[in-house]
Parts: structure tokens; C-alpha cells; sequence
């Protein structure tokens, strides 16, 4: 969802406005474990009757996205050759993923039917402020136009991430 209005504030000055809102819910599939082959020489393969299995849990296996980004941007024309532009960006994003994933090969039929499983789970919290304008100026020496562009933009990220490892053993 993204609505935007503008407004005219006079002859020469535009405002435009805009709110974003961003949702994301989905399984993460880290894909196929190898299948131990028993041949230390060469590389393990992809784990062959794997196609349809699915080797996480996916109440666990998941990215959560949500965002709220509203926008500002003000255009003002002094003259035919002078003119501001000015924006500004207020965003507040979280993320969450979480991962659950094998990560040793398969065993060999017969062989023991446990695979060592890693897991963790990566929350992100980040507020983002920025802000940017120009001046643009159009002018001509002689034969020659010229454009001057003088600019300055500020901006402030604060972000907490962590990082939370597990470990186990999962039957196959």
C-alpha cells in the first residue's frame, strides 16, 4: 500500500506526500541436504529422493518483513533557471529470520538416521532518517550553458540486530 497526494502550494511550489506500508510473511527453503556416499575422495551429492521433502519446519523456517516509509519531497521554482528541491525519508523497518537447516549429509541407508541441525534466528530493528535538497541552477556564459548543482544531505540509521545460534539432532 502506497498513497501519495500533492499539493499545489502556489505557482512555482509543489509538495508531495507519500506513506508506504510493507508486509511480508513467508517459509524459507534452504534447500537439499547432500547424501553421504561413503567415498571420502570425491564430493557428497544432492540427496536424491528429496524433491518433495522439505528439510526445516516451517513454523520456524521463516522471514517476517513489516515497514512503515513516509516521504516529503518539496519543489520549489525561484526562476526559469533556479529551482530547490528538497526530500526527506522517515522509514521504520523490522525483520525477523528464522532459519532451521541440516548440516551434515544425510547418512548412507542403514547407516544411523540422525543429521546434525543448526538454527538461528536473526531480529532487526532499524529507524532511518534522511534528508536531502538541491539547488539547481541553469545559467549561460557565452556560447556555453552550464548547470551548478549545490547540494547537502543529512541522514541518521539506528539499527539493533542480533544474531541467536542453536544446535541439535534431527532424525532424517
Amino acid at each position: 500500500m502506497n498513497p501519495v497526494v500533492a499539493f499545489d502550494l502556489g505557482a512555482n511550489t509543489q509538495l508531495g506526500l507519500s506513506y508506504e506500508y510493507v508486509e511480508d510473511d513467508r517459509v524459507i527453503d534452504r534447500g537439499v541436504p547432500s547424501q553421504d556416499d561413503g567415498d571420502a575422495t570425491r564430493a557428497n551429492r544432492p540427496l536424491g529422493d528429496a524433491r518433495a521433502r522439505f528439510f526445516g519446519d516451517p513454523d520456524l523456517n521463516r522471514t517476517v518483513f513489516s515497514a512503515h516509509v513516509v516521504r516529503a519531497n518539496l519543489h520549489h521554482r525561484f526562476s526559469d533557471a533556479l529551482e530547490l528541491n528538497s526530500r526527506i525519508l522517515f522509514g521504520d523497518y523490522d525483520k525477523l529470520y528464522t532459519n532451521v537447516f541440516p548440516v551434515t549429509p544425510a547418512p548412507r541407508a542403514g547407516d544411523a538416521q540422525t543429521i546434525a541441525i543448526e538454527a538461528y534466528t536473526d531480529p532487526t530493528d532499524r529507524r532511518n532518517l534522511f534528508s536531502q535538497s538541491d539547488l539547481v541552477w541553469k545559467v549561460a556564459t557565452g556560447p556555453l550553458e552550464h548547470v551548478v548543482l549545490a547540494g547537502i544531505e543529512i541522514s541518521n540509521q539506528l539499527t539493533r540486530n542480533q544474531r541467536i545460534n542453536g544446535f541439535s539432532m534431527g532424525q532424517v
